[in-house]
Order: C-alpha cells, then structure tokens, then sequence
C-alpha cells in the first residue's frame, strides 16, 4: 500500500495499521460487499457508485459528507481487490487516487479471511487504542448486520 503526499509541503502523521479480520461469510459474499453497490452502502456509506472492472470507478460519500474515490486496479472474483482511493477533503492529505489497497479473500473455517492495511491520518482518524475509526464496518457486514439501517441509500453499480 502506498500513502498520501504531503498536502502542504509538510509530512503529515500518516501510518499504517495492519488488520487481519476474520468475517464469518464465504469469499464470493464478501467479494460481492466490496463491489456491488447496492451491498456496499449497507455497510460503509450511504451513497456509493462501483464500476467493478479495472479502470472503473470507486466513489463513495460517507454520512458526514466526506467523498473518497480512486478506480479499480485489479479484480479477481472471489480471491482479490486492489483499488486506489483517498479523500476529496486537502486536510485529510490523502487525494483520490493517492492510496492503493489490495485485499486477497482467504478462505478460513466456514468464513473468509483478509488482510487489510489501513492508512491513517493519525492526527484525525485513529481512536486512543490506535486503531481506525471504522475499521470494523466489514465484520458487520459480512457476518449479514447492517451498520447503517434505517437511513437513506443511494447506489449505482455499473457492469
């Protein structure tokens, strides 16, 4: 995984925190979560628009307004996602595009296994216990909770 740049000139705190989680759903549901969508805004954020294929877009708009976007990498259905992606926000110093993520889908037990560097601005995202904010959203989702219930969504996934 690569980091931002520095969005002033001056490095920012910018770290990453390997997570390994577990999610008690088969690779090709956990897969689906991650580029459909209309699964997508279940458990990340309430308007998302996915172009599943390489060159094709991610964006979403997470519930306080704070827009990320990048473009598909690479898919493998089933087994791996690499994305790009950042924040259209400068403070976050993080751009669009700037981050690559790579996520290999591991089958483990009955669930599916994944490795998940997060990048965070640690200034801003990181909770006193030094992990992300949220980086228990797809551990919801894949075990068939919904974080964000009740609200309003918005997805278009296009083929």
């Amino acid at each position: 995984m690569t980091g931002g740049a520095p969005h002033d000139g001056r490095p920012r705190g910018i770290r990453l925190v390997d997570r390994r989680l577990v999610i008690d759903a088969p690779p090709s549901r956990v897969y689906r979560l991650l580029t459909d969508a209309e699964r997508f805004v279940k458990w990340m954020a309430p308007e998302a628009v996915l172009e599943p294929r390489p060159g094709g877009t991610i964006t979403w708009r997470h519930a306080n307004g704070d827009r990320c976007g990048g473009t598909f990498v690479e898919l493998v259905p089933e087994r791996r996602i690499v994305f790009t992606y950042g924040w259209e926000r400068a403070d976050v110093a993080i751009p669009p595009g700037s981050t690559t993520v790579e996520i290999t889908l591991s089958p483990h037990g009955h669930g599916t296994e994944l490795p998940i560097p997060l990048p965070c601005n640690a200034s801003r995202q990181l909770t006193s216990s030094g992990r992300c904010h949220d980086d228990a959203r797809p551990v919801v989702a894949g075990a068939g909770g919904s974080r964000t219930s009740g609200r309003r969504r918005r997805a278009r996934t296009r083929r």
